[in-house]
């Protein structure tokens, strides 16, 4: 068959990607007649591969959407890691060009993992929990609970100021010597609720209890002091990452070394990394049973969410080679290593909400706290092996291999600074307060590396 009648064959079967690639590729027929050159038939035109397989990511800590706060609170901070499925693929035109063949590839991948996590409690024990947002500025609550023979008592300060100036307050106080008492307290504002619920009981073991929550579009915080057998604490975390990336190659095609090939290559590369986290904390107050005795009282929750997103965009180029070492006819080792530096491109973007159901006819009441965002700029380097075997089926290959992969720069977010929490205990153990105050909140992005370890399965095939 002649050479014209090989190549419109070819072009008929593979369209436009083929086309495209012959362009970029010097006339097979001019470069066959160089001397050197290896015949067009003893290369393929093109391989197409395509694997499946999960990756591994051990990622920074999980200060991307945590809650702040103090005392009581389950610590959720730790460092995130997870399996989740990855896709590959790579198209490769081989192009003999006179004494040292080249080829050109395109790769690309995608990977991802996602993260849940739900932590519910009683603080049995816990005389102080607290949890604010990001920004506490024009939230304030301070508490204060004691419980003795003689006299228990719970009080409450909230105070709140909206974007707008608007400003409101609660002040509520509740004692009782032998008889339970209680009070619950609601005060809507301009970009704002606040709300308050302080109980005494001395029937039996005396007990008092304080929960304050002062929502605002400035900012959020609760707390609960006292005896805390009625509060119910739940934490939810949710994580999804997405993890892709591109690459263009041109490199030397199968330079014989004894009796394995290597293919060193240069190219550009580009790695697109998202981090999506929703933290929730709630507070549930748990009203005594009827058979107590107790005044009906409603069965309240305060919430605090967290919505944040980091995104880092790389930018940059690679240099690396492959290697081919055949065990057996059919078999072979197959082994590749690159190397990246990028440009990085990071942004932060946060929103927060504050979210009172006072189990009372006034319903619940929704607050969005103020947005957040930062964008920043740096370099970043990534360091990438593969190892596996392939064995050849007809004109393709199955392969089977792992990987791993270290990137310098990764994006997250630390969480510094922001409101205090502060909890002590001035009458002993029967006695505490509590506060959170209006501090100056830092939330900022911040770097650190992450390592990711691959386990596929592909398969190639030869045009």
């Amino acid at each position: 068959m002649s050479r014209q009648m090989m190549k419109r064959r070819n072009s008929r079967g593979l369209g436009v990607p083929l086309a495209l690639v012959l362009a970029l590729a010097p006339c097979t027929a001019a470069a066959a007649d160089l001397q050197g050159a290896p015949p067009v038939a003893d290369i393929a035109w093109m391989e197409v591969e395509f694997s499946v397989g999960a990756t591994y990511f051990d990622l920074p800590g999980r200060s991307l959407g945590r809650v702040g706060g103090g005392g009581g609170l389950a610590d959720m901070s730790g460092d995130l890691g997870g399996w989740g499925p990855s896709f590959e693929f790579s198209l490769r035109r081989a192009v003999p060009a006179a004494r040292w063949p080249i080829f050109l590839e395109a790769r690309g991948f995608l990977a991802g993992v996602s993260v849940e996590d739900t932590v519910s409690m009683r603080p049995t024990g816990t005389r102080f929990v607290g949890a604010t947002g990001p920004t506490t500025g024009g939230a304030f609550v301070d508490l204060a609970a004691s419980s003795a023979p003689a006299a228990s008592l719970a009080a409450a300060s909230i105070r709140g100021v909206g974007a707008s100036g608007d400003a409101g307050s609660i002040d509520s106080t509740v004692s009782t010597v032998e008889d339970f008492s209680a009070n619950v307290s609601t005060t809507l504002l301009d970009g704002g609720v606040l709300n308050s619920l302080v109980l005494v009981d001395g029937r039996a073991t005396p007990v008092a209890t304080a929960i304050g929550a002062s929502f605002t579009d400035r900012g959020l915080a609760l707390a609960a002091v006292g005896d805390l057998s009625r509060v119910q604490v739940v934490s939810e975390y949710e994580s999804d990452v997405t993890y892709l990336g591109g690459e263009l190659r041109v490199g030397l095609d199968r330079q014989p070394v004894g009796a394995a090939s290597v293919s060193p290559f240069a190219g550009i590369a580009w790695r697109g990394y998202r981090h999506e986290a929703l933290t929730s904390t709630s507070l549930g107050f748990v009203p005594p049973p009827a058979a107590d005795g107790a005044p009906a009282l409603p069965a309240q929750s305060a919430t605090i969410e967290l919505d944040e997103r980091v995104r880092g965009r790389y930018y940059g180029g690679s240099l690396g080679a492959e290697m081919a070492a055949p065990l057996t006819d059919r078999l072979s080792l197959e082994a590749g290593i690159a190397g990246s530096v990028f440009y990085l491109h990071a942004d932060y973007r946060g929103g927060q909400r504050g979210i009172l159901d006072t189990g009372l006819p006034a319903g619940s009441f929704a607050v969005s706290g103020p947005r957040l965002a930062e964008d920043e700029g740096r370099a970043a380097f990534a360091v990438a092996l593969e190892l596996g075997l392939a064995y050849r089926i007809g004109p393709g290959k199955l392969s089977l291999g792992g990987s791993i992969e270290y990137l310098s720069d990764v994006p997250s977010v630390a969480a510094d600074g922001g409101a205090s929490a502060l909890a002590s205990a001035p009458g002993g153990s029967a006695g505490s307060a509590g506060s959170l105050v209006t501090g100056t909140p830092e939330r900022r992005l911040a770097f650190d590396d992450m390592t990711n370890f691959g386990l596929k399965v592909g398969y190639a095939a030869s045009f």
